[in-house]
């Protein structure tokens, strides 16, 4: 049932919240559900009623169980993926919704979540998981059935798996890649200043940073570096972070994906070092924030 501050504490003469209705805590008046539209006419928004009648409900138990039951009908998940098709073909709302996601992964909140985040996954890492994650793993994660079932034809039915198909998917990735196609602004990769570098992680900015600030490089010395493939290179294609003098292929770690990646695909990095040198490149390995190769190419 409903918590917080009761009708009656503020007005004895307010009726109570029941199955049907709640009661307004502004006015007195019982509603099915009580609108933001509403509570801005009492000079409300929807945070500022909850934050002054802390645990007041916006909507009765008989109403949200309607429209719970209406969502997971089959007529509600096709309105809602219509819905959602034609947002995502409205390209004011793409604008819109990829501004926002760029300012909020670019803003200090994000910043200190992520820096938290992987604080908790190396804390994680040397001391194990623990045993409220090893039960969810073991409970949980796998799905139901019928998800391991999807899974299991998903696997079993896809292209991607076709000696022919993985061919061509990597030779298209490579030629829109050379064709800048990839390099466009998204939630994950962001453009490094007002150049035509781009890039994904805070590792990676930190090294651009670090380039161009402390070892005074341009864009004619770093760019982004080419996708590359071959018919000895067993994991479809390898995309570098940076290239630098055209000639050093700059691959940027942390020691967590490093792991995660062997882990995954064991020897993928020796994998990676013998296909750059084969297509001509020199490699260099920054891991943690480590430019001591760097520097000493550099002097």
């Amino acid at each position: 049932m409903y918590k917080g501050i009761e009708p009656k504490e503020i007005n004895p003469e307010w009726p109570e919240h029941s199955f049907e209705y709640i009661t307004c805590l502004t006015d007195g008046k019982s509603k099915k559900v009580i609108h933001e539209r509403y509570l801005n006419k009492q000079g409300y928004t929807r945070e500022s009623y909850q934050l002054t009648f802390q645990g007041a409900p916006l909507i009765s138990d008989k109403s949200s169980m309607a429209y719970q039951k209406a969502a997971s009908s089959v007529s509600g998940k096709k309105r809602r993926s219509e819905t959602l098709t034609k947002l995502n073909s409205d390209d004011n709302f793409k604008k819109v919704r990829n501004e926002g996601v760029l300012k909020f992964w670019q803003s200090d909140k994000s910043l200190e979540r992520r820096e938290k985040s992987s604080e908790r996954i190396q804390i994680q890492y040397e001391n194990g998981l623990s045993d409220t994650v090893r039960e969810y793993y073991r409970t949980r994660f796998q799905g139901s059935d019928n998800q391991q079932d999807k899974s299991k034809r998903f696997q079993e039915n896809n292209p991607s798996t076709d000696p022919k198909i993985r061919q061509r998917m990597t030779e298209t990735y490579i030629k829109n890649q050379l064709n800048g196609k990839h390099n466009v602004v998204t939630y994950r990769k962001k453009q490094f200043r007002e150049t035509k570098i781009y890039y994904q992680s805070t590792y990676e900015l930190d090294f651009l940073e670090y380039a161009f600030n402390i070892k005074g490089l341009t864009e004619k010395e770093v760019s982004n570096a080419p996708a590359l493939s071959d018919n000895s290179y067993t994991h479809h294609y390898y995309e570098p972070d940076f290239l630098l003098f055209g000639t050093y292929v700059v691959e940027i770690k942390s020691w967590y994906i490093e792991q995660l990646q062997e882990r995954n695909s064991p020897g993928i990095l020796l994998d990676k070092i013998s296909l750059v040198k084969r297509k001509g490149y020199k490699w260099i390995y920054v891991k943690d924030k480590d430019y001591s190769e760097l520097d000493k190419l550099i002097s």
